[in-house]
């Protein structure tokens, strides 16, 4: 499951207006109540509709060229460190020190980056 909802994810990023589209109230799933319109201007607006958005305050921090409404391909740091937790508490055939010396809080990576394509 967690393959597909990266997968899925990822997907998204690589196809910003197709996800506009399939998320819109006049879509064939209407999964939200946004016009397409308006979710292309935030998933993937113009250029002049970009350079708007650090004027406007939507976007602060111009110069880390993020874009205004994102997908994070993986799980969250959170989803990472709770099964970390509980594969602890699972009993395990075989040699558990791999398990046994992890550490929640640092076996997550993706806290500190941004995932490279």
């Amino acid at each position: 499951m967690v393959n597909s909802i990266v997968q899925a994810q990822t997907w998204t990023q690589d196809n910003r207006a197709a996800t506009a589209r399939l998320l819109a109230k006049d879509g064939p799933n209407r999964y939200t109540p946004h016009s397409v319109e308006t979710l292309l201007r935030v998933l993937e607006p113009s250029a002049d509709q970009a350079r708007q958005y650090p004027a406007s305050g939507a976007i602060r921090h111009p110069e880390w060229k993020e874009e205004r409404i994102d997908f994070q391909p993986y799980p969250f740091p959170s989803y990472t460190e709770k099964m970390v937790e509980l594969l602890k508490l699972t009993k395990v055939e075989g040699d558990g020190a791999f398990i046994a010396s992890l550490d929640p809080k640092k076996g997550s990576p993706q806290k500190t980056e941004k995932i490279v394509r």
